[in-house]
Order: structure tokens, then sequence, then C-alpha cells
């Protein structure tokens, strides 16, 4: 959990919850599977949080972060909700030198301070690095004064120009393989 959250969280009732500054590890392991788990900085502002009538956090007092996950040999940046930022992208990059595979989400074209939009998207796939860039949060919500399906197509196009084969498009609920696909545009 990132720093600021904790004492919210276990008020909901979870009772194993760890604060994460940027960078901190946690280690699960069962038998001889291990899996680590790093938080990773993100850029965007936290809201307040009510519960009930009673205010637990202001608006900016907890940390917001992605994660990256260590498993079976392969790494792997889940950016989480964010806005693009070279110096957030570049420490990610330059503390995980050799990503698999990065989560990294598409939204609102007009929301810049908070979520990528098409440019900010392109960006740090280049900034990042990974093996295999696969978008999230498209098509999902509409949170600006575009249509909810507007970033996806843009996005799509954009494909279609830059011609980045390293990045895999999934349709809503299906499963990644580790295998090289052609850009589908089916929503």
């Amino acid at each position: 959990m990132p720093i600021g959250l904790k004492s919210f969280i276990q008020s909901l009732g979870f009772t194993n919850v760890l604060d994460h500054s940027w960078f901190d590890k946690t280690v699960s392991e069962k038998g001889e599977k291990k899996v680590i788990f790093t938080s990773a900085p993100a850029y965007h502002w936290s809201q307040s949080i009510s519960k009930g009538m009673r205010r637990v956090l202001k608006g900016n007092e907890s940390l917001w972060c992605g994660w990256v996950i260590k498993a079976n040999g392969k790494t792997l940046d889940h950016s989480g909700d964010t806005a693009f930022s070279k110096k957030v992208f570049d420490s990610i990059n330059q503390r995980f030198k050799s990503l698999d595979y990065a989560l990294l989400p598409i939204a609102p074209e007009d929301d810049e301070e908070m979520h990528m939009g098409i440019d900010s998207f392109f960006e740090a796939t280049k900034t990042l690095k990974a093996r295999e860039i696969i978008p999230m949060h498209y098509l999902t919500f509409r949170m600006g004064p575009e249509r909810v399906e507007d970033p996806y197509f843009a996005m799509v196009e954009r494909l279609k120009k830059e011609k980045q084969s390293n990045i895999t498009i999934l349709k809503i609920g299906e499963i990644f393989e580790e295998r090289r696909r052609a850009l589908s545009i089916a929503c």
C-alpha cells in the first residue's frame, strides 16, 4: 500500500497491510515460488477520502504508485494510474534495466496532469523500454469531454503510423499470451 493509506485500508477491515514508499520491496514466498513486489513512482494527485461524514485523508496526503512485479524469471511494470513524467519513467527504467512487460494506461486526452493521453503514452513506451507494452484503461470509463472509445481509436490510428511492434492491444477480457499478434481493430 502506498504510504498514507494504511490506516484507511485497515479501517475497512484489512489486517495485513504494509506501507510502501517508492522502490520499497515486499517478497512473497511459498515453497520454492517467489514473487517480489516493488512499489514504483507514479505521477498523479491523491484525492481526499471520507468514511461516512468523517474525512479520513485530505487531498495529496498519500503517495501514488505503480508496481513492478518479478516472478518466474519475468519482470512486469504495472504503472497504475499515472500521467507521463520523464523523470518518473527514467527512474523506473534505471532501477529495472530489463522489463519484460509494461502495462501502461491510456486515458482522457485532455487530462495530462493525471493521466496519459496518446502522445504521453508513446513517449512513455520509448522511455520505459519494456520488451512488450500492453495498453490498459482504454474503453473503461469516460473522464473527459471525449467519448469513452476516442482514446482507443486514437491509439489504434497512431499505431498504424508508428508501427511500434512491441505494443499488444488486448480486447477487453482477452488473456495475453507471449507471442506476436497482428494489430486488431475490433472492439
